[in-house]
């Protein structure tokens, strides 16, 4: 079970089956609920508001979301009407909230063009239900239902009606979120069968598309305070201002097929995932992003390529980074690492450029990962300095630099590398005003001579090409404990001086 379902299945329980701490009104939920809508930049209006005997009975709830599309090309809209919206008192205090299970949700905007685009969704979530109970100075809803759908029923381009059809639906879900009254907001949900298909008629043409896409086991969980970036009109000062969030989505096995077809020209890509996730954290001190794909696989057909099906999988790909954001006086933790691990190709890419299988057809790697202390020197945040021709300033200082692990597999070969390197500001002469480093770094590569031999066979490189290859890297590397392999120690010293297995550069 991932972090996401356990947690979405705790707060559930919580809410469900936990004493509250204190009875919790109708009237108390409704405002509760326009609150944390409200903080998150919606505008809401109401045709009528009764309260009455632990009931309260809204009609015509009008929501409007407004959102800027792009800087100084106007805003976009998000406009829907709830018939009826029920909150009923349940005497152990917790309120039932109910409401309309379909209605429509009209949508205006600018697409990337500028082209004005507008547009109307249907909504269904059949026998929704919402448990709002009081949360130690807050207050916490419950939802679950069987299932929920959004389906396109019209779109228009400019006034133009586009052909697309569009439905996205779920399966059982459940999920719980809390808001504090101080725009602190936590929240957990999972779902099962997240489905999309869309269709449709290429407006510029007579070509036409579809996509298909299901996902299983879908867990978010998020925590945020200070606000809300969606809809923010400054989202930078509200960063300073103390907004901070942390997110995590999770999901399983995943399909995502897309398919054309324009006149004699036609194609199709089928990815499928094992699983994957995505963590994303953000406040005013650091930003981190990490994004995990597993079990990648990807088919390719159409009548512009060469071969009837190209085919790709990779066992993992990954990337992730963190940054500090604030201006400091000391430094802070950073870091980078990109991972792309067991790529294999299809038979017929190999065949291509080598169909005798002179080289191994082994999965190939690719792993960079880095980190180290840095500190900026300006207000990342500062519009006027972002703007301003800073070519003589350095916005940052990065003091150190760890070469964590360096990988790459491909064909039968390996290069890795590990080292590290500390950066002086106040010497900027010796490397033509660049901070002087201080450290090594070392890198071992195996079976690149054997590379090289099955190349020339092959016919990609000469002979003589292949011996000035050879005569480099025996300037750079020395034959290393095993067969077919090659050592070298990149080093810097404290005077600048590069030396290459304590060999000075240049020679």
């Amino acid at each position: 079970m991932t972090l996401a379902l356990k947690s979405g299945t705790a707060a559930l329980a919580l809410c469900i089956f936990s004493q509250p701490l204190a009875a919790l009104t109708a009237q108390e939920a409704w405002e509760a609920w326009k609150g944390l809508r409200e903080a998150n930049g919606q505008q809401i209006e109401t045709a009528s508001e009764s309260y009455e005997s632990g009931l309260v009975v809204i009609t015509d709830a009008n929501f409007t979301i407004d959102f800027e599309v792009e800087e100084d090309e106007g805003t976009g809209t998000v406009m829907y009407t709830v018939p009826e919206i029920r909150l009923e008192e349940q005497g152990d205090g917790s309120v039932l909230i109910t409401q309309t299970n379909a209605y429509d949700i009209a949508f205006a905007g600018l697409d990337d063009s500028g082209a004005a685009v507008t547009g109307v969704v249907g909504l269904s979530h059949p026998d929704l239900v919402v448990v709002a109970s009081d949360a130690e100075g807050g207050t916490q809803f419950a939802l679950s239902g069987p299932s929920a759908e959004l389906s396109l029923k019209e779109i228009s381009e400019d006034g133009d009606p586009m052909d697309i059809t569009m439905t996205i639906g779920m399966g059982a879900f459940e999920g719980a979120y809390t808001a504090d009254g101080e725009a602190a907001i936590s929240s957990a949900f999972n779902g099962e069968d997240l489905t999309i298909a869309v269709a449709g008629t290429d407006p510029e043409g007579d070509g036409t598309f579809a996509v298909d896409g299901t996902m299983s086991a879908v867990g978010v969980s998020s925590t945020s305070e200070g606000g809300s970036l969606f809809g923010a009109v400054d989202p930078a000062a509200l960063i300073e201002a103390g907004f901070a969030t942390d997110m995590e989505i999770t999901y399983g096995e995943t399909t995502f097929d897309f398919k054309f077809e324009d006149g004699r020209e036609s194609g199709a890509v089928e990815t499928s995932l094992a699983g994957g996730e995505t963590r994303v954290s953000l406040d005013a001190d650091a930003v981190a992003y990490d994004v995990r794909y597993d079990g990648l696989d990807v088919a390719v057909m159409g009548s512009e390529i060469p071969l009837p099906r190209v085919d790709v999988g990779m066992g993992t790909f990954g990337i992730s980074f963190q940054m500090p954001l604030g201006e400091a006086d000391v430094s802070q933790p950073y870091g980078f690492r990109l991972g792309l691990e067991d790529l294999s190709l299809s038979e017929g890419i190999w065949n291509l450029f080598d169909p005798a299988a002179v080289l191994p057809r082994d999965m190939a790697s690719l792993v960079i990962d880095v980190d180290g202390q840095m500190r900026w020197l300006v207000d990342i945040f500062d519009m006027a300095m972002a703007e301003a021709d800073s070519s003589e300033d350095v916005p940052a200082e990065v003091d150190t630099l760890n070469i964590e692990e360096v990988l790459l597999q491909l064909a039968g070969a390996e290069l890795t590398a590990t080292g590290g390197f500390t950066f002086d500001y106040s010497d900027l002469s010796t490397f033509d005003g660049m901070p002087r480093p201080e450290g090594a770094v070392t890198v071992v590569l195996t079976g690149a001579n054997s590379l090289l031999d099955k190349l020339v066979q092959m016919g990609l490189v000469d002979a003589e090409q292949a011996m000035m290859a050879r005569m480099m890297s025996g300037m750079l590397l020395q034959p290393g404990d095993g067969p077919d392999t090659l050592v070298s120690e990149i080093a810097v010293s404290p005077s600048g001086q590069i030396t290459a297995n304590g060999a000075p550069l240049p020679f």
